[in-house]
């Protein structure tokens, strides 16, 4: 059972460093510009959330009064 079991992980690390060959990696600057884009849109949205939460926030304020 054991000397099975060592062949089939052995094939499968064989398989998987096959087809970790075949990935198309990033470049560095494409991977520095995406993480910059993920950045800002990150910042646009909780801006656009923490502005509509503050003005939601004001308006219930206003007509519980």
């Amino acid at each position: 059972m054991q000397g099975s079991q060592n062949q089939s992980t052995s094939v499968s690390s064989r398989h998987f460093l096959e087809e970790i060959q075949k990935v198309s990696w990033p470049t560095r600057s494409e991977t520095t510009r995406l993480t910059l884009v993920v950045i800002l849109v990150s910042l646009f949205v909780g801006l656009y959330v923490g502005v509509l939460d503050l003005g939601l926030t004001q308006m219930l304020g206003f007509l519980t009064k």
